[in-house]
């Protein structure tokens, strides 16, 4: 089981930008001028960052492998999070738009933190002759609910109330292996 908690978050404003957009929130709508504005916003929020990802790989033949997205020669399952401190940050942010932008920012501050956790399991992957499925979320509650027992997800201060992960900006996930495909020699 592997466990980093604190690792490094760069705010990617311009997908922020673009997310918010995708999203129909305005930059002008939320207050901010400019890019650079937000971006200000955005720094008043990274001391209350504090990601964490935990994460184990398990055989095909055990139970864990039920939760893999395709059948391989092992999965692993994991958990990220932004922290509980995050949450309450995002709290004190004022209704309306700005609070918007600040989801969409986290939102894509956890998908950075879910390519973090992707790329080390890809090492662990390349090693063993294998590459990754796409990274499979968990949302079942029957699912999570285990999924956090069998990871000891109290490591990272991930927990399961109420149908949902705490802190809410957390994400469960699953990522098969599978055999790389040998190259023939020719002949």
């Amino acid at each position: 089981m592997r466990k980093i908690k604190n690792f490094k978050l760069a705010w990617r404003v311009k997908e922020v930008v673009r997310r918010a957009k995708k999203s129909g929130v305005k930059l002008a709508d939320a207050g901010f001028e400019s890019e650079d504005a937000l971006a200000a916003f955005l720094a008043t929020l990274t001391p209350a960052l504090s990601p964490a990802v935990l994460f184990d790989s398990f055989g095909a033949k055990t139970d864990a492998a039920a939760l893999a997205p395709l059948p391989g020669l092992a999965c692993s399952l994991g958990l990220a999070t932004l922290g509980p401190a995050f949450d309450q940050a995002l709290a004190q942010v004022e209704e309306g738009p700005r609070a918007k932008l600040a989801a969409v920012a986290a939102r894509t501050a956890l998908d950075q933190a879910l390519q973090f956790a992707g790329a080390l399991i890809a090492e662990e992957a390349v090693g063993e002759k294998c590459e990754l499925s796409p990274l499979q979320p968990l949302t079942e509650a029957a699912t999570l609910s285990g999924l956090l027992e069998r990871l000891d997800a109290s490591k990272i201060g991930v927990s399961f109330r109420d149908g949902a992960l705490t802190p809410a900006f957390s994400a469960a996930f699953s990522v098969s292996w599978i055999a790389k495909p040998r190259s023939r020699s020719s002949r």
